[in-house]
């Protein structure tokens, strides 16, 4: 994947980011991350729609060289192990948006997840931290014990409010971390202040997508439900690579989204069974349906092209990479653990309108019902963890 890009403004008001897509919270931006990039320049993706060699067959030197076109993972094995690929073909389509659309979808982007906060009529998994110990506890623990295991110089990609950065640290971590939000970083600054982490905590505002990291600097890499907001994947990928140490390891927690009939169901279900959000208010969503369909091709085309028909009204980054992801990370680094979960009924979890007292219980059961659709092997998982070393 190439790209060349000036950086995006991503706060709501005049502050600006610096040039090289960073800048932190009472802490100096890395050195390297001081280098301006032209301001007259677009935004170009260069995204191939072939599969990735198998990391046990020979590679061309182009697939792991910096910025190395990107590619859509093929069918998956739905379970535990990694994917089946094929030998790749060197067939590209170039995805180029101009600058300044690129930094009006930046800056958007960017107050969305300032302003994101739980809605009752609309509730997520990740803000109820029950619902989120029965589908992803056991996943999320996992990437958190790894990251111990591979040594104190930790960096978070996309830490929001600083959740997980404060867990690592809470275990002996020096964390570094980036947002994209401001308002977040600040956050996150501020209750790592209050717990007494600041000495052991940096979080930094950046831009995942034109970021800069320092050679060789960090034990691991870990990234959690950030990756598929990030257009630019395999250009991250590069920089990830380069940072981490030579025994580094790079760990993933991310969405790579349902396939298409699973999302028909999901909207079919969704509008007629009772959730908190009231069935005026589910119709009155019906022009978001093409984005919610729609996969990261027509995503990343709907970019181009400057309709933006597939894109989320809010997040216009939403879902703009998905199975490109596992494939951007397999063309630099070793895949040594991959596995998906959470296939289908996940969905629903926080969404249906029950009893308080049957919330946990109706959600352990459909739990449960992803786990079958996973050992039947019907559907891969619209979740994955990974863990990747280099080469």
């Amino acid at each position: 994947m190439s790209v060349s890009a000036n950086d995006a403004d991503t706060r709501r008001s005049s502050r600006a980011l610096t040039r090289a897509g960073s800048t932190s919270v009472n802490s100096p931006p890395l050195t390297k991350a001081t280098q301006s990039i032209p301001a007259c320049r677009s935004f170009v993706v260069r995204v191939s729609r072939n599969e990735i060699p198998h990391p046990k067959t020979s590679a061309h030197p182009s697939q792991l060289a910096s910025f190395a076109t990107s590619s859509f993972l093929g069918p998956t094995s739905k379970g535990t192990s990694a994917p089946p690929f094929k030998e790749a073909v060197a067939t590209d389509a170039e995805v180029v948006i101009e600058n300044s659309q690129y930094q009006e979808l930046i800056a958007k982007e960017a107050k969305h997840w300032s302003a994101v906060r739980p809605d009752p009529q609309n509730p997520q998994i990740w803000h109820d931290p029950q619902l989120f110990e029965i589908f992803f506890g056991k996943h999320y623990r996992r990437l958190i014990e790894r990251a111990v295991a591979a040594g104190p110089a930790v960096l978070e990609l996309g830490c929001g409010e600083g959740n997980l950065s404060i867990e690592l640290a809470q275990r002996g971590l020096h964390v570094t971390a980036y947002d994209l939000s401001p308002e977040r970083i600040e956050r996150a600054q501020a209750r790592a202040q209050r717990l007494r982490l600041d000495h052991c905590t940096t979080f930094r505002v950046g831009d995942l997508n034109t970021l800069t990291l320092p050679a060789e600097t960090f034990d691991s890499v870990v990234a959690h439900d950030a990756l598929h907001h990030i257009l630019n994947i395999g250009g991250l990928c590069d920089e990830v690579r380069g940072s981490l140490k030579p025994t580094g390891v790079f760990l993933v927690m991310d969405f790579i989204g349902m396939g298409a009939i699973r999302k028909v169901l999901a909207a079919a279900l969704y509008a007629l069974v009772p959730t908190y959000q009231p069935y005026r208010a589910k119709w009155s969503l019906r022009h978001r349906l093409r984005g919610f369909l729609a996969d990261e091709n027509r995503r990343r085309q709907s970019l181009q092209d400057g309709s933006g028909s597939s894109l989320h009204d809010e997040s216009p980054f939403e879902e703009i990479s998905q199975r490109s992801i596992v494939n951007e990370i397999r063309k630099r680094l070793l895949l040594t653990a991959y596995e998906t979960f959470c296939p289908f009924w996940y969905y629903f979890a926080a969404k249906i309108r029950l009893p308080k007292g049957m919330r946990y219980s109706v959600a352990r059961l459909l739990h449960v019902m992803d786990g079958v659709l996973l050992r039947l092997h019907l559907v891969r998982g619209a979740y994955f963890f990974l863990e990747a070393r280099k080469l």
